[in-house]
């Protein structure tokens, strides 16, 4: 029997996941490695293009080829979803000049951000470019190494995402999709959906440098064919020449795919290390003062993003605080299950790494409230997850005044055990899809089949839906009254401490 196979490939902050799934939404087979970021300064984090994000790409796809599941002559297309924003400077011949510069995590361009902003005007900013210049932005970071790396910065012929790296090194071609394109503002105009020769000339002129020689990458969809796998790739990958390749796009995005969560009202949740959110609409959205938008899979779809800068990481915080090294994650989440809701009277801002959505203050810090003699590790645990929860209700409520009623569906590792997501229900007082079998890879290989034309959009929901195993959450009433003081307490508590915490900061 004839069989069509997928590919998808996650190249994530910490690992690479990929999988491979057949036209009929069977998942065939998995395989993943780790790999590290590096941090050489406070506020910087890095990886390297070569070393990272292509070797990890063919090392899994190799790893997944091995395992006999599928011949490569039944391959029909491959996706691929990364990190995002990031920013690789490659020189004439294709080659990283430096390692890339990573997301809303590095935040070495604040210099030049609070440059823009007082510059071009927050009015002119949001118009031209959808949204507020922030850490979360990639123009910014070319900026800073034009700045503060001017030799380096006259070699370069390209600043890319990820995404764009890795397809060019499959199939040849330059391509950069339509979601993650508008995070390289100043230099892409989310108004006219198109890059800003204004702003080229303005920030990146350089008269040592021919500037007018930086080539940026062709806009599309993520769905669109990019190109086919070249010879070179296909023996760096062990895949046969001549398998289409897809644009692909952010690794939100294809997990939101995963999980079926991109008609319009879904509001998809990721919980990860951090929180990350995509709101579908079809209405309009080219300006946000608080939320990310951008165009969405495809046209007439619009993704309104959102994040808040701690999730799982202030778990891991709570975990290496509070117990023994070596600690599984089910151990931590048993002991929060012995405290009760409200945590027996503490009220934690999660904000230990700032605040992304709704706040934008990167100054923000955590806060621990209600500290007694009579607290616990259990209820130090609860407090956590109910921290992260408070701040996905804020979320919510800011998400629903722009677009107004949403529906929750999440994934991501934070829902392997349904306890934090039930309390993210009880929380927002609403009812709450969880995807149990989700990840970045899965979206990829569906939106390479629709690349390949085996399938349409609307199928490949169906699938994803197949493959992840929702589980309706539905909210608790009897918890309302309690989480509702709570997030009252939550909501000032940030505004009563926030010049202290500030001040606290700078010492």
């Amino acid at each position: 029997m004839k069989m069509d196979v997928l590919l998808g490939v996650d190249i994530g902050t910490y690992s690479v996941k990929a999988v491979a799934v057949n036209a009929q939404g069977d998942l065939l087979d998995t395989a993943a490695l780790q790999h590290d970021v590096s941090f050489p300064r406070p506020g910087y984090a890095e990886q390297d293009p070569e070393s990272v994000w292509w070797e990890g790409l063919r090392t899994a796809v190799r790893q997944l080829i091995a395992r006999g599941t599928f011949q490569v002559s039944q391959v029909r297309a491959l996706g691929v979803s990364t990190l995002s924003p990031c920013v690789a400077a490659l020189d004439r011949d294709n080659r990283p000049l430096r390692p890339a510069i990573l997301y809303g995590m590095d935040v070495r361009a604040g210099k030049q951000i609070q440059r823009l902003n007082e510059e071009l005007g927050e009015g002119f900013v949001l118009d031209r470019f959808g949204q507020l210049l922030s850490s979360q932005t990639a123009g910014p970071k070319i900026m800073w190494i034009r700045e503060e790396q001017p030799e380096l910065f006259r070699q370069a012929a390209r600043f890319v995402p990820a995404s764009t790296y890795l397809v060019h090194k499959l199939t040849g071609e330059w391509r950069i999709d339509a979601y993650i394109a508008p995070s390289y503002a100043p230099f892409f105009r989310m108004d006219t959906m198109e890059w800003d020769d204004e702003m080229i000339r303005t920030y990146l002129a350089d008269d040592t440098a021919l500037k007018d020689g930086i080539a940026w990458p062709e806009l599309g969809w993520p769905g669109d064919l990019a190109g086919v796998l070249t010879a070179e790739a296909a023996a760096a990958t062990g895949l046969a020449a001549g398998i289409p390749v897809v644009i692909g796009s952010a690794d939100a995005l294809a997990e939101a795919i995963s999980a079926a969560a991109l008609t319009p009202g879904d509001l998809f949740m990721m919980y990860g290390s951090s929180m990350f959110f995509i709101a579908t609409t079809h209405k309009p959205v080219n300006r946000s003062e608080t939320f990310w938008p951008s165009p969405g899979l495809a046209e007439g779809a619009w993704a309104v993003a959102g994040g808040m800068s701690a999730a799982g990481s202030l778990v891991r915080w709570v975990m290496d605080l509070a117990y023994p090294p070596g600690t599984p994650f089910e151990t931590f989440f048993a002991a929060a299950k012995t405290s009760v809701s409200g945590s027996n009277g503490l009220v934690m801002l999660p904000y230990f790494s700032g605040e992304r959505t709704p706040l934008g203050d990167p100054d923000a810090r955590g806060v621990i409230a209600g500290l007694s003699l009579k607290h616990n590790a259990a209820d130090l645990s609860r407090a956590a997850l109910e921290a992260v929860a408070y701040g996905i209700r804020h979320n919510i409520e800011a998400f629903e005044a722009m677009l107004g009623p949403v529906s929750l569906i999440g994934a991501g590792g934070g829902v392997t055990d349904p306890f934090w997501a039930q309390i993210v229900t009880d929380v927002s007082r609403r009812p709450q899809r969880i995807m149990q079998n989700t990840n970045a890879a899965i979206g990829d290989a569906l939106l390479a089949g629709t690349g390949a034309e085996l399938f349409g959009h609307s199928f490949m929901k169906e699938l994803a839906l197949r493959i992840s195993h929702p589980l309706e959450l539905q909210p608790n009433p009897d918890l309302a009254e309690v989480y509702d003081a709570r997030y009252k307490v939550y909501r000032e508590l940030y505004i009563n401490t926030r010049e202290q915490i500030v001040e606290l900061g700078k010492r």
